[in-house]
């Protein structure tokens, strides 16, 4: 009986060892994997972060040629001829009936706006994209300084 029991132990033993296997391992090695598994989700981070800011940049760039095209239409004259973008690649020609333009303010609502209103709409939307940006770019500087801290601790 006393065999059987001791038996019992050893199987017992190699059991926790199997579901606990990490538990003997030292400090040090559990927290490299747990500073190895930060590291790659702030790297999956920092992409995700880098593609939204490159993204966040265009729309900025769209914006302050939308506001130099703005700029442009109010030099123009009515009935003057014209080319409208219709898309990227098309164009439809037309005559210039008014100074005013049609502007999406959201949940595809279209407001008449003059030239200098449609502007300040763009002006407002430019600059909540700066800051945005600005937002995401510092947050990409503090993930840098963590992965170059924990890649130091690692080396």
């Amino acid at each position: 009986m006393l065999r059987n029991e001791h038996i019992s132990d050893m199987n017992k033993k190699t059991e926790d060892e199997e579901e606990g296997s990490h538990s003997h391992e030292p400090v040090e090695d559990r927290l490299s994997q747990n500073e190895m598994l930060e590291l790659n989700i702030l790297d999956m981070q920092l992409r995700q972060m880098e593609q939204q800011a490159v993204m966040i940049e265009q729309q900025i760039l769209e914006q302050q040629s939308l506001l130099l095209n703005l700029e442009e239409l109010k030099k123009a004259k009515k009935g003057q001829s014209m080319i409208f973008p219709f898309s990227r690649e098309i164009f439809v020609e037309g005559k210039l009936e008014s100074s005013d333009v049609l502007v999406n303010i959201g949940s595809k609502t279209i407001v008449r706006k003059s030239i200098d209103e449609a502007k300040k709409i763009i002006e407002k939307q430019k600059e909540k994209l700066v800051r945005i940006n600005e937002e995401m770019h510092s947050q990409i500087e503090n993930i840098f300084m963590r992965i170059a801290e924990l890649e130091k601790r690692l080396h």
